[in-house]
């Protein structure tokens, strides 16, 4: 290579260099503008633009979709909620609006008297479990159930995955699932095995069972005194009482 030749190079290799840092410069530039802009949230109701699409639930309970134009039927429509950004979010309520109709049907009517009995379905996130709760000091705007059977009833007739999913809107990952199987795995053997004098944890604290119910749940005393109702059993500690076991056959009659 000649010195002319050399000098050539070096001249177009400092050109294209200096193209390189003009580009590098310039989107360092946009960069620092695009961090400037301020990102508006998103509000938690949406509501269309003119002219955009929407979808609604018409009379017979069916997804369908409109312009938005401002018009009256769009105003009403949004005004009472049915008014939705995708097929699936309108689909999702009409799932949810059967599911409280079939619950409606076991649960008590609306005029009830508010008293001790307030039976209502909840998911409980700790044990990953759909279940029948008697709330005593507790009123909010749910369904009620007049007894612990009926609201079972009402979780068998509708079906536990549709309750979590429609009704009580949980949402579980995988790993969520897998936990919950094993659990139900370890409460059908220890369900199976339990009787009058062993000692259980009810995923609260310890107690002894002195009775069976019907309904498969328990009663026991506590470890801190006093006798407790025991909806679920996580497991049995291995100690039994039999002396318990005895008394319990005396006092029917055994």
């Amino acid at each position: 290579m000649t010195q002319k030749e050399k000098d050539e190079k070096l001249n177009e290799l400092n050109v294209q260099l200096a193209e390189a840092e003009k580009r590098t410069q310039k989107i360092r530039d946009e960069l620092d503008e695009l961090s400037k802009v301020q990102i508006e949230p998103r509000p938690r109701r949406w509501r269309p633009n003119w002219g955009q699409k929407y979808y609604f639930i018409n009379a017979t309970g069916s997804v369908t979709c409109d312009i938005w134009y401002n018009g009256m039927d769009d105003i009403h429509r949004f005004a009472i909620g049915n008014c939705f950004e995708t097929e699936e979010e309108a689909k999702f309520v009409v799932e949810r609006l059967k599911v409280i109709a079939k619950l409606s049907e076991f649960a008590e009517p609306d005029d009830r008297q508010w008293e001790d009995s307030n039976w209502t379905i909840i998911y409980s996130n700790e044990k990953h479990e759909v279940r029948a709760e008697n709330w005593y000091s507790i009123q909010n705007a749910t369904l009620y159930f007049e007894s612990r059977a009926k609201a079972n009833e009402a979780i068998k007739a509708v079906g536990i995955d549709r309750i979590k999913k429609y009704y009580l809107g949980v949402k579980e990952d995988s790993k969520a699932t897998d936990e919950v199987k094993e659990c139900e795995e370890e409460r059908k053997e220890a369900k199976d095995e339990i009787k009058v004098g062993d000692e259980v944890d009810d995923g609260v604290g310890l107690a002894v069972i002195i009775g069976i119910r019907d309904d498969g749940t328990y009663d026991g005393i506590a470890d801190i005194g006093g006798r407790v109702h025991i909806p679920h059993v996580h497991k049995k500690t291995g100690r039994h009482f039999p002396q318990i076991e005895e008394v319990i056959k005396q006092m029917n009659g055994k």
